[in-house]
Parts: structure tokens; C-alpha cells; sequence
């Protein structure tokens, strides 16, 4: 059907008369064309977010929908895969968006542990799938351009019990391309009732193109199940990525998210977490490294909806050159929800005069036997502990590296140690030091 609305230049060569590609997996299914159909005809009426919505004050994207982006093509120069760990339960690999089986390692998964493409899945005339496209409370507009035009993803699922010992790598790679592009990405991941999971996430690029993706996840944990999600990303310096994670905690159950984000020129990092089981608990720790003239922008969003539950937010931001960094970060406790623990914390750190962090921290309480808190501060490199770095002998650059692994050791404490490992040698190879 012909859409009304005006077609924005960005997707002037995706959907040039505001109709939804057919190349798009699971038009075949009624009840999904009429989904993708709905939310393109929205996106189309409501647009990118402006810097008129309170949530995307700090973020101008206008230069940015001034690009027609395209579909990314089929590459051979895909960056090289760097494993997180020894030792992986499996391995998905995601080039522009799509699952590579050349490139997976998803033949040997331990048992109660299954890992399918969505777009396989799409395929499939058999599976269950309404389950896998509910609604998301908090929705904003580019949920629905993800919703229209999304092209794959993964579909991650735990049976109830299965405790799988080693991690689930998940690697999404982008390459060079000759246009500028964009990808959709949405994924689902559920652990059954005691089953137990951790996945570490990571994602590299080598385009020097403008590359815009979106990656929207649904997470779903039973009773008493635990799942920790480990992401690290290394943006490119053209990179345009927006992610949101959306969690749903039953009773018991323990959801811990680390996130790393380096690079990028505007990355959007969303978590809505919602506690609805009692005696669940979830924990949040993010950091975020911006150069040159980055935007990164952290929202987490945690909602408490029955008592005796806990939370916690960590998160550390460094900004250097010409960049911003911003975390808005929500702790919303309802009214059933007694004798909640949430906590919340964040420290900036300025690496140059022109560089800036921009923070908005938030309690929403309507319970009134709750124990929560919030932390904000921002700050220079302190320059008496330079000095004595540098009188023993350290390089200016090599001691402002020193005290940037220092301010953000503590968001890696709890993780096991060759992991901790892992991250903080990737993290000392993206820093740099501002001195001569």
C-alpha cells in the first residue's frame, strides 16, 4: 500500500516509494507483513528523534538523514575474528547483519542449548513465532524502522536446567563498502526456568563509509534463571549504531549486562530492564570512551514492579578532543514494589578542555519502604597524580593511560578473570593519553 508520508532521504533507496522490500525474510506471514507494514507507515509519519524529544537532547542526527543508505553488499573483506574466550560454548558470526554459517562455529552446541537465524527461523512454515515479536513498552521511533526493515538476527534459546559451562560468542563484523549503508538486526534470547547462560558480544568494523545499524534485543529469563551478557564494541569512526535490549526478569532470576563502547561517531546504548519476579536482581555496568567529535549516548532504564528485588547501575564515562558522552540513567520503583535495593552511579572523566559529559540520573519512587541512591561526578585527570607518575619516571602519555585503566577498573571486578583480562587489554589498546 502507498504510503502518504514524505520518504526521508536516508531511505530514498531502501524504500524509495514507502513500500516494504520484498526481499525482506517473513512477508509470507500475514500477521508479520501487516507488523513491518504498520511500523514502516509509522516510522514514516514520526521520523528520526530530534533533538526536540527530552531523551535525544544531546544527539543531532540531521547531517546524518541528509545520506541515502543502502543495503550493505556481500563482502569478502571481513575483519579478522578476535575470540573473547578459549573456550566457547559456540560461535554465531553476523557480517552486515546477516548470519554467516561459513563463519559460525554452531555445530557442536551442548545440550539445551539452541542458537537459529531468525531469518531461518522466518523461513520455517512450523515454528511458533508471535512469541518472538512482542511489544516494547517504551518504544520510539527507530524501534519501528528496526521492526519494518530488520533483515535477521539471532534466535538464542536455554532449556529449562541446562546450565552450559562455557560462553556463547556472538561477533558482528561490518565491512568496506562503496555507498553509504544501514542494517537492521533484532534478536531473541530466553533461558528457561534454573537454566543458566553467558555471551559475550563483540563488535568490529573496518568501513570508512557513513554505516548505520540498529539492533534490537528481547531477553527473557524464567524463575531462577541467570544470564550475564558481556558486549564489547569497537565502533568505526563512521559508524552510526543504535542498540536497545529489552529485559524481562522472572521471579529470581539475576541478569548482569557489562558494556564496553569505544569509537563510533553515534552510538545510542539502551537498556530497559523490567523486574517482575520477586527476589530478582540486575546489574548494569557500561563504559564509555569517545574521541574526536563522537556522540555516545548511555540510557539504562530499570523498572521495579514487585518487591524485594535489587538493582544496580555502574557506569564510567571518558571523553576526550572534541567529543560528548552522556548517560541518562532511570530507576523507576512502583508502588507494589516494597523493599527494593537499587543503586546507581556514574563518574565522568575529561581528557580535553573542549571535550563533553553530559549526565542525567533519575529516581522515580513511588514505594516507601525502598533503600536507593545516585551518584554523579565529573572531573579532570587529576594532575598531582600525573606529576608523580611522571617524577618516577612514566611517560605524560603512558601515566594519563595509566590513571584512565585506574578510574574504570572498578566495572570489571566481578568478571571472571580471563575475561577481565581479555577487556582490559582491549581497553588499553583503544585508550590514549592527551599528553606530548
Amino acid at each position: 500500500m502507498q504510503a502518504t508520508a514524505k520518504i526521508p532521504v536516508f531511505l530514498s533507496k531502501r524504500t524509495p516509494n514507502g513500500i516494504l522490500p520484498q526481499d525482506l525474510p517473513g512477508l509470507h506471514h500475514p500477521w508479520l507483513l501487516q507488523k513491518r507494514d504498520a511500523a514502516l507507515k509509522r516510522f514514516l509519519k514520526n521520523g528520526l528523534p530530534t533533538q526536540d524529544d527530552e531523551d535525544w537532547r544531546y544527539t543531532n542526527l540531521t547531517a546524518f538523514e541528509a545520506q541515502a543508505l543502502q543495503r550493505a553488499d556481500n563482502s569478502s573483506d571481513v575483519p579478522s575474528k578476535t575470540n573473547m574466550s578459549e573456550k566457547a560454548a559456540g560461535r554465531a558470526v553476523f557480517v552486515n547483519g546477516i548470519l554467516d554459517m561459513n563463519l559460525s562455529e554452531l555445530e557442536h552446541l551442548p545440550k539445551g542449548l539452541k542458537v537459529s537465524s531468525l531469518r531461518a527461523k522466518l523461513g520455517d512454515k512450523n515454528a511458533i513465532l508471535h512469541d518472538f515479536f512482542p511489544e516494547t513498552k517504551g518504544t520510539t521511533t527507530w524501534h519501528d524502522l528496526n521492526m519494518a526493515l530488520f533483515d535477521d538476527g539471532a534466535v538464542i534459546e536455554v532449556e529449562a536446567g541446562a546450565m552450559i559451562e562455557h560462553p556463547l560468542e556472538v561477533m558482528t563484523l561490518g565491512t568496506q563498502q562503496q555507498h553509504a549503508t544501514a542494517y537492521h538486526v533484532r534478536n531473541f534470547i530466553t533461558l528457561g526456568e534454573g537454566a543458566s547462560l553467558k555471551i559475550y558480544k563483540s563488535k568490529a568494523s573496518n568501513a570508512t563509509t557513513t554505516n548505520f545499524a540498529t539492533h534490537l534485543t528481547h531477553i527473557r529469563l524464567g524463575k531462577n534463571a541467570r544470564f550475564e551478557r558481556t558486549v564489547f564494541s569497537q565502533h568505526s569512526p563512521t559508524g552510526i549504531t543504535f542498540s536497545h535490549d529489552d529485559v524481562a526478569l522472572a521471579e529470581g532470576a539475576v541478569f548482569k549486562k557489562t558494556a564496553i563502547n569505544m569509537g563510533g561517531k553515534i552510538t545510542r546504548q539502551e537498556t530497559h530492564v523490567h523486574v517482575n519476579g520477586e527476589q530478582a536482581s540486575a546489574t548494569v555496568n557500561a563504559l564509555t570512551h569517545t574521541s574526536n567529535d563522537a556522540v555516545t549516548d548511555i540510557v539504562i532504564d530499570m523498572n521495579h514492579n514487585v518487591p524485594h528485588t535489587q538493582s544496580q547501575q555502574l557506569v564510567r564515562s571518558l571523553a576526550a578532543d572534541k567529543s560528548r558522552a552522556i548517560f541518562q540513567g532511570k530507576i523507576t520503583v512502583a508502588q507494589a514494589a516494597q523493599k527494593t535495593n537499587a543503586g546507581q552511579d556514574h563518574k565522568g572523566m575529561l581528557l580535553s578542555d573542549t571535550a563533553e559529559i553530559n549526565a542525567k540520573p533519575s529516581l522515580e519512587i513511588y514505594a516507601d519502604d525502598v533503600k536507593c541512591s545516585h551518584g554523579n561526578t565529573c572531573g579532570a585527570l587529576d594532575e598531582d597524580a600525573l606529576f608523580y607518575l611522571q617524577s618516577r619516571g612514566i611517560p605524560r602519555i603512558e601515566a594519563e593511560k595509566l590513571l584512565q585503566e585506574a578510574f574504570i577498573a572498578e566495572l570489571f571486578e566481578d568478571c571472571d578473570e580471563p575475561l577481565r583480562d581479555t577487556l582490559m587489554t582491549r581497553i588499553g589498546n583503544a585508550l590514549q593519553g592527551n599528553g606530548e
